[in-house]
């Protein structure tokens, strides 16, 4: 009888052992962080997409390249978010290290959000007048901007007037970060009349609706030729943002770089402590803790130049810089003083 429960033990202990050896092995194949492969393809003519963003919600990034293929490294679980200017956006949860094909159909609704005519007012409502009044609430009142809006759509005249009013109502989707619907106005706009203006505004606005790849590609397409220095320098810091965003640091730093000499040669001096501002960022993202010392030495003495409000925002950036270097006692330092300056801005705002 010991003989047969002595063998059953050593039976069990043996499955167990085989069992927890089966479920390592099993935990091995696939790593804590791995390579996804894939490709993003049209549901209907099987062609490639290029330039598809592809962003992981951990923050990696990539785009598929000219065959439609990407690769991207993730873990189990990750969300991957694959996004176009021409495909509705697509969510995919990482479940294992196969292949991924990624189907999509063309998005043909280039008027979402757009405006439809029903119109109260009469035809001689004064156009500029309606246009003004959206702007009065464009950052207060969303609901009241789009239907003055929609009221100067149903008086406009000509393609010129048309390309105001969806320019108009894009800004007021970019002002409530509604981006995705500002890129359909601002689109629009475009088609009625082409404005370099509105083409820095559009890729902006693919910027922050995470479409990297677009983005780049308006600000390369404008030509600049025919900006003024002020557009010429949020150009320049605009392809700084989507490079800085896709962690593309050394381009983002060389393009930053690019918008500060203009702005210097040309005294614009907001974007010449934001630059420096950004530079800093940049430089400190990548690691570059000498240098990003030196460009936020600049930008807090310069901001403390212009004004109590941005002298307050940039003493906290800097602060945190500081406290990611362990530099405590400049740190607390910054902290005061920007409280100090908030308490000035309030206390003025309750003597005006």
């Amino acid at each position: 009888m010991t003989k047969i429960s002595t063998y059953i033990l050593l039976c069990l202990l043996f499955l167990g052992l085989s069992y927890l050896e089966a479920q390592e092995a099993d935990s091995a194949e696939i790593p804590l962080m791995f390579t996804i492969r894939g490709s993003v393809i049209e549901s209907d003519t099987y062609e490639p997409i290029s330039k598809v963003n592809i962003e992981v919600n951990g923050g990696a990034y990539t785009t598929t390249n000219s065959q439609g293929e990407f690769r991207i490294q993730v873990k189990m679980n990750d969300e991957l978010t694959i996004k176009h200017s021409d495909f509705e956006t697509v969510y995919y949860t990482v479940k294992s290290d196969e292949r991924l094909t990624v189907k999509v159909e063309p998005n043909n609704r280039q008027d979402a959000g757009a405006l439809r005519s029903t119109s109260k007012y009469s035809q001689s409502q004064n156009f500029r007048t309606l246009i003004d009044s959206a702007y009065v609430y464009l950052k207060k009142d969303a609901e009241n901007s789009i239907q003055f809006l929609t009221e100067a759509l149903a008086i406009s005249s000509s393609s010129r007037e048309n390309a105001e009013v969806y320019e108009t109502l894009a800004d007021v989707y970019f002002q409530w970060k509604q981006y995705d619907l500002a890129v359909s106005n601002y689109r629009i706009s475009l088609q009625n009349e082409d404005s370099e203006e509105v083409n820095l505004k559009l890729a902006k606005a693919f910027k922050f609706n995470k479409n990297y790849q677009e983005s780049i590609g308006i600000y390369e397409s404008i030509d600049m030729s025919q900006l003024s220095n002020w557009q010429l320098t949020s150009l320049y810091e605009g392809l700084g943002d989507v490079y800085f965003a896709i962690q593309n640091f050394e381009d983002a730093i060389n393009n930053y770089k690019e918008g500060l000499k203009i702005a210097q040669l040309n005294l614009i001096t907001p974007k010449v402590t934001d630059l420096n501002s950004k530079i800093a960022e940049a430089y400190a993202a990548k690691g570059d803790e000498d240098n990003a010392g030196e460009y936020f030495d600049k930008s807090l003495n310069l901001a403390t130049q212009e004004n109590k409000k941005r002298a307050a925002e940039e003493k906290v950036k800097v602060a945190d810089f500081q406290n990611k270097n362990r530099a405590y006692d400049d740190e607390i330092k910054n902290r005061q003083e920007a409280l100090e300056d908030i308490e000035d801005i309030e206390m003025d705002t309750i003597i005006n």
